[in-house]
C-alpha cells in the first residue's frame, strides 16, 4: 500500500520537505518506493532545474539550480490537504471550499486552476480523463518573476515578432 501525501504549507509533503537537497530527495524516494531513481535536468525557459520523478506516486519533484532545496512538487495521483484528496474530489467542491477559507485566492480564469496562497499550493481541474492536479510551492517560488507568453515566444523563437 502506497503511503499517503500529505501537504504541509511551506514545508513539504509527505516526507519529502522543500529543505531537501537532491541527494536527499533520491534516498527517501528510494525509501518509499525500494527502487532506485535518478534525477535529471530539467530546461524550463533557459533555466536548468534539477528534477526527480516518481512514477509509483506521479509526482515529480523539481529542486532549484544548485539542487539544494525544492522549488516545488507536482502531483497527478492522491495528495491530501486537511482531509482533502484533491486529486479525487470534485474540483468545484474544492474550489467553494478554498474560497470560504482563503481570502487571498488567486482564480485563473484561463485554466480556471486555482492558487490559495494561505496554504501554498495550486489546483487544476479535471481534464478529459487526468483527475486534478496539484502544485505545492515553496515561499522562495512564489517569489520569482511570472513566465509570461512573451517570454515563451522570444525563447522559443529567439526574438518576438510581436514586437516586430
Amino acid at each position: 500500500m502506497k503511503d499517503q501525501l500529505i501537504i504541509a504549507p511551506y514545508e513539504g509533503l509527505g516526507i519529502f520537505k522543500f529543505t531537501d537537497n537532491v541527494e536527499a530527495i533520491l534516498s527517501k524516494c528510494h525509501n518509499l518506493t525500494g527502487k532506485g531513481i535518478k534525477s535529471e535536468l530539467l530546461n524550463e525557459i533557459g533555466t536548468i532545474y534539477h528534477s526527480v520523478y516518481v512514477e509509483d506516486y506521479m509526482l515529480h519533484i523539481i529542486l532549484y539550480e544548485d539542487g539544494n532545496s525544492v522549488r516545488y512538487f507536482e502531483i497527478f495521483s492522491d495528495v491530501h490537504h486537511m482531509d482533502i484528496n484533491l486529486h479525487r474530489e470534485r474540483y468545484s467542491n474544492i474550489r467553494q471550499y478554498y474560497t470560504e477559507k482563503d481570502e487571498n485566492i488567486i482564480i485563473n480564469e484561463i485554466d480556471e486552476s486555482f492558487d490559495t496562497p494561505r496554504y501554498g499550493f495550486i489546483v487544476a481541474p479535471q481534464t478529459g480523463s487526468r483527475s486534478n492536479s496539484v502544485l505545492i510551492y515553496s515561499k522562495i517560488y512564489k517569489q520569482e518573476p511570472s513566465i509570461t507568453p512573451d517570454d515563451i515566444i522570444q525563447y522559443c523563437l529567439g526574438y518576438n515578432p510581436l514586437n516586430e
